[in-house]
């Protein structure tokens, strides 16, 4: 009986899975592509807007102050407003904030909208696992946060095809290339934002292309994964050492990241002495290639 009981199981996750993954990765693609994008125009920027290298470097970092700064009540509003709704709001909002990047004219609104852009943004990443957590029993939802990952690498490998296309092709009438592409991207951002409003589902008893059988057991094996949780206070978890050296292997980890990022594409072109663009892309998608 339990043999039956994980096949239907497996079943109704991998419904789920095909139901949600696709559109939460590229809800991911679009966070990392809207955060990091400003790698893309770093030379245009600095002519058009005046961020020198200093300004451009505590702008890509400002981000993550805001980011901070929201990251826990954004989660705890989730949780009480309902996944659909708060997570549509975050996309909606950032993709907005980041369309206004057109109107970067020196290093103080530089700072202001890369400040904006990650108090907007918090609490995706986070409410996402949690958002997981709702429709995943925990032994599917390690394969599925691995899956939501992806988006890191299709990000940087489309997002460079993308923003490439749009420097070297974006018509030169009411804005600049760079400023194109940040209305493109941001735009985006706010109709797939608007789509998870009508397309996401808050929580498995709302999910209407499950039936009932499904919802059943599916809830019930969440409610059996959930009973085998133990329930901490914000002061323990503040306590633990266990949480201290994950938050600093985490910041090893992303502080190497994110330096790759915000300079990598800059780097590239000046190593080969062309522009970023297009070709540019192209050429990150042949080393992917090369190196996979």
């Amino acid at each position: 009986m339990k043999h039956v009981n994980s096949i239907k199981l497996e079943l109704v996750c991998k419904k789920i899975s095909w139901r949600i993954l696709p559109l939460i990765v590229l809800m991911f693609c679009l966070s990392m592509l809207d955060r990091t994008n400003i790698s893309f125009v770093k030379s245009h920027i600095e002519i058009d807007a005046g961020i020198g290298e200093a300004a451009y470097a505590l702008g890509a970092g400002i981000f993550f102050i805001g980011y901070a700064i929201f990251e826990v009540p954004s989660n705890l509003l989730l949780h009480k407003l309902g996944a659909k709704i708060w997570l549509s709001r975050i996309m909606i909002t950032w993709g907005l904030v980041t369309m206004a990047m057109i109107f970067i004219q020196g290093e103080t609104s530089f700072y202001v909208l890369r400040f904006l852009l990650g108090l907007t943004e918090a609490g995706f990443s986070p409410g996402i696992i949690l958002y997981l957590s709702y429709f995943f029993p925990a032994i599917y939802r390690s394969k599925a946060y691995g899956i939501y990952q992806m988006g890191v690498p299709i990000a940087f490998v489309f997002g460079s095809l993308i923003s490439g296309f749009i420097l070297d092709y974006a018509p030169n009438i009411y804005f600049k290339n760079w400023q194109w592409m940040f209305l493109i991207e941001g735009g985006i951002t706010v109709l797939v934002g608007i789509f998870c409003l009508f397309y996401l589902d808050s929580h498995p008893k709302d999910a209407k292309w499950l039936d009932i059988k499904e919802k059943d057991i599916l809830l019930k094996h969440i409610e059996i994964s959930n009973t085998k949780v133990k329930d901490y206070s914000t002061k323990d978890i503040f306590k633990s050492i266990l949480v201290w050296k994950f938050v600093f292997v985490y910041f090893c980890i992303q502080l190497s990241v994110y330096g790759v990022l915000f300079y990598l594409p800059s780097k590239i072109a000046q190593i080969l002495q062309i522009n970023v663009g297009f070709e540019f892309g192209l050429i990150v998608l042949a080393l992917i290639a090369i190196l996979g």
